[in-house]
């Protein structure tokens, strides 16, 4: 793991934990945020956000379906 990647699943478990509700295909973060909002809050890029996103996605972390994050 790197660190950029470790400060954005920490953002995304304090977002679930605060925010998250458990639905049938996991924990849902009911909040829009962009990948330009998310990279301000941890000091990246946004490419580097988007990136980091869907590398999340392809190892199976996290699952997006119209702009909805579980």
């Amino acid at each position: 793991m790197t660190p950029t990647r470790d400060r954005l699943l920490q953002l995304l478990v304090v977002l679930g934990q605060k925010l998250g509700r458990e639905m049938a295909q996991g924990l849902l973060i009911d909040l829009r945020l962009t990948h330009q909002e998310i990279s301000e809050a941890l000091a990246l890029t946004r490419i580097a956000v988007t990136r980091l996103m869907a590398r999340l996605e392809e190892e199976g972390f996290i699952e997006r379906a119209l702009n909805t994050l579980f």
